[in-house]
Parts: C-alpha cells; sequence; structure tokens
C-alpha cells in the first residue's frame, strides 16, 4: 500500500534508508537528521543559484588561500572592466 508521505516524512524514511541503524530522539531527528538532509537540499540549491548569479555576471570567485571557491558580486572598474560583468 503506498501513502502520500509529507515532505518532513519523506526526509526523516530517505534518512533512515541511508542509515537503517539509526535511532533518536525527537530533538536529534530535528537538529541532526533533517539538519544533514535539509543541507544537503540546500547545498544543490545554492550551488544551483551560484552557477545561475555566474553566468549572469553578477558574481565571480576568487580562489582563497584554503583552495575553496569565495564568490563575491561583481563590480564595474571602469571601461577596461570584464564584459559580462554588471552592477546589481
Amino acid at each position: 500500500m503506498k501513502t502520500n508521505l509529507s515532505p518532513i516524512e519523506v526526509k526523516i524514511m530517505e534518512y533512515l534508508r541511508n542509515h537503517p541503524g539509526a535511532h533518536d530522539t525527537l530533538e536529534d531527528i530535528v537538529n541532526w537528521w533533517l539538519h544533514e538532509q535539509t543541507a544537503r537540499d540546500a547545498k544543490k540549491a545554492v550551488k544551483e543559484a551560484i552557477d545561475r548569479l555566474e553566468a549572469a555576471g553578477l558574481i565571480r570567485w576568487l580562489k582563497g588561500a584554503d583552495g575553496r571557491l569565495h564568490y563575491r558580486p561583481c563590480t564595474r572598474q571602469g571601461p577596461g572592466a570584464q564584459i559580462g560583468q554588471r552592477e546589481f
């Protein structure tokens, strides 16, 4: 029998599918299980948004000393500004 699950029920079941031995309190399910799944979903959505903003010339990245990409707004720097950069 197939039932219609709410988004939270789906996330709980996804967590249990990925961690079959899991058991926890209500507070820890909220803080750990749902946070982990929400963070993973949010990371994908944020990456897609960053890609669109970068393609539109609204943001650019710089490689930090830690090797990770750091994003910042594009700004006009006069007549020699790169094509595709624009103010927002």
